[in-house]
């Protein structure tokens, strides 16, 4: 499963999100792990499904979100979720955790009434 953060419309940091040794969620709550993904290495398919969702939210000029994606018989990406809470994992995690709290920062402390 695959998960990234959006923050006015860029995409921030990609993740995939692994299930535990037997287990079949990916959820971290429940053991799952998260691998940091560059962003450069985001396949076309799946940023086409970002592009599709962010321009139905483009209404919306601070908006914050994260999207679950996964990938159907292996080759066609499907939402899963919409998150219109991102989870706030820690920036030691890597890099791209770093960058959605700049971001996150960024939007509370310029949004837009």
């Amino acid at each position: 499963r695959r998960s990234s953060d959006l923050v006015r419309g860029k995409l921030i940091q990609a993740f995939v999100r692994t299930p535990p040794p037997g287990g079949l969620l990916p959820n971290v709550a429940q053991g799952g792990s998260t691998h940091e993904v560059p962003l450069e290495k985001v396949p076309e398919s799946a940023l086409e499904i970002f592009r599709m969702v962010d321009s139905r939210l483009s209404r919306f000029p601070d908006r914050v979100y994260s999207i679950d994606l996964g990938l159907h018989q292996g080759d066609v990406w499907k939402l899963f979720e919409l998150n219109s809470r991102p989870a706030l994992f820690s920036c030691a995690r890597g890099e791209g955790f770093v960058r959605f709290h700049e971001a996150l920062a960024d939007v509370l402390l310029t949004a837009t009434r």
